[in-house]
């Protein structure tokens, strides 16, 4: 299983991005999922940012990826 924050998930749909396919190289078979903040932050900047080949990517990756909540630590929590 592979935890993915949101700058990974953007390079995972950037246009042109080489990390991208050595992302999907490293990641292969593996179950994919993401927090609920980590979604909330990627959706945004895709929404904000993203043209149309980027926004279809993003569609298509998150449908591959399963959303966890968040889990954050009591000493997180008291950050």
């Amino acid at each position: 299983m592979v935890n993915l924050d949101t700058v990974t998930a953007v390079a995972f749909i950037a246009e042109g991005s080489y990390v991208r396919y050595l992302l999907r190289q490293y990641v292969n078979a593996q179950k994919m999922v993401m927090t609920q903040t980590a979604f909330g932050e990627f959706t945004n900047i895709v929404k904000s940012i993203g043209g149309i080949l980027e926004q279809d990517r993003a569609r298509r990756f998150l449908q591959r990826v399963t959303i966890i909540p968040d889990n954050r630590s009591l000493r997180t929590l008291n950050l």
